[in-house]
């Protein structure tokens, strides 16, 4: 089975989450956590955010 890099491109600066309520900050943070549970056996690494 090959092996793939995801990149994701979200709000990870502070001005960029200054422009997201706190309800869709937290939407946001459940659906990545949902889509992490649901393919957590295909995730070899989670990797860590990368900022500028």
């Amino acid at each position: 089975m090959g092996r793939f890099l995801a990149l994701f491109n979200g709000a990870a600066d502070e001005a960029g989450k200054a422009d997201l309520t706190e309800q869709q900050q937290t939407e946001f943070i459940n659906a990545w956590a949902s889509w992490a549970q649901a393919n957590e056996r295909a995730i070899v690494d989670p990797g860590a955010p990368l900022n500028a």
